[in-house]
C-alpha cells in the first residue's frame, strides 16, 4: 500500500513488509492477454476515451459512439466479452494501480498508455491481476445468494456464540500481530452466529469470508460453532483453545 500511495505522487518505494497486503498477499491469477487487449484498446481510439468506453469496446458492447467512431470494426473490440462488467472494471483499475494505465484527470478522465503498459505488448510481458470476489458479494448487491442448506440463518443469533467466535478472533490476531478487524469485521462474525455454518461451504457463504480466508480461518471457527452446538456452557473455554491452535 506504501509504493501504490507514494508511486500516486511521482515517488517510488519498496514492499513495506508491514501492511496487510505484505503481510496476507492476495491471490493472483494470470490476466497478461486481458491487460494487452486493455492497452491495445486504449491505443487504438487514440488514449482520448475513459474507462467505461474502452470496457464496453472489449466487452463487445455495439453503441452508437462505437459505431460512429468506428471503433465496433478494430481488431480489439469484443475480445473481452468473456469477463463480466465488474470484472474488466477490476482488471482497469489495477492496470493503473500497476502503472500500466494513467488516468488523466485533466484530460477528462482519459485513459492513457504507460511505457510499462506498451512494453507489455513485448514478447516476455506479463501481468497477473487480483483474483476476484465472489459475485453477489459487490456493493450493489442488495440480495445476497442463497447459501448452501445447512448455512441456512437461525433467528438473530446467540450471544454466547458470538462471544466464542471473537474470542477465536481476537487469539488469531494476536497470534498474527494484528488488529482483530484484520481477521474479520464484526459484521462477519455476526453473520456468522447468525448462519451458524458446519461446514466449508457453508462457512464460505458467510459475509465478507473470501478463498484466502476460507483457506486460513475455517476450521478454527468451525470447531468453535461446532463446540457451542454440542455443549453451549462450555464453549467459551473450548474455543480459546481452537483460536490459539490455529
Amino acid at each position: 500500500r506504501r509504493a501504490a500511495l507514494l508511486a500516486y505522487f511521482g515517488e517510488s518505494a519498496a514492499p513495506c513488509g508491514n501492511c496487510d497486503v505484505c503481510r496476507h498477499p492476495v491471490e493472483l491469477v494470470e490476466a497478461t492477454e486481458d491487460a494487452r487487449n486493455a492497452v491495445r484498446a486504449v491505443l487504438a481510439t487514440r488514449q482520448i476515451y475513459g474507462a467505461r468506453y474502452i470496457v464496453d469496446l472489449l466487452r463487445g458492447q455495439k453503441t452508437d459512439r462505437a459505431a460512429q467512431a468506428g471503433h465496433d470494426r478494430l481488431p480489439v473490440f469484443g475480445t473481452g466479452a468473456g469477463l463480466a462488467m465488474r470484472e474488466w472494471r477490476s482488471l482497469v483499475r489495477q492496470l493503473v494501480a500497476a502503472d500500466l494505465l494513467r488516468i488523466d484527470v485533466a484530460g477528462y478522465r482519459s485513459l492513457k498508455a504507460t511505457a510499462k503498459g506498451r512494453a507489455l505488448l513485448e514478447p516476455g510481458g506479463s501481468f497477473r491481476r487480483r483474483a476476484d470476489a465472489r459475485p453477489g458479494r459487490g456493493r450493489k448487491a442488495r440480495t445476497p445468494a442463497l447459501p448452501p442448506a445447512d448455512a441456512a440463518p437461525r433467528g438473530g443469533g446467540d450471544a454466547a456464540l458470538l462471544d466464542a467466535l471473537k474470542r477465536v478472533r481476537l487469539d488469531i490476531a494476536r497470534a498474527r500481530s494484528v488488529p482483530a478487524y484484520v481477521v474479520f469485521h464484526d459484521r462477519t462474525i455476526e453473520d456468522m452466529a447468525r448462519r451458524r455454518p458446519r461446514t466449508r461451504a457453508a462457512f464460505a457463504a458467510v459475509h465478507g469470508v473470501g478463498e484466502a480466508k476460507l483457506r486460513e480461518f475455517a476450521e478454527p471457527f468451525l470447531a468453535a460453532i461446532a463446540a457451542h452446538e454440542a455443549a453451549p456452557e462450555a464453549a467459551a473455554a473450548e474455543t480459546r483453545g481452537a483460536g490459539a491452535g490455529s
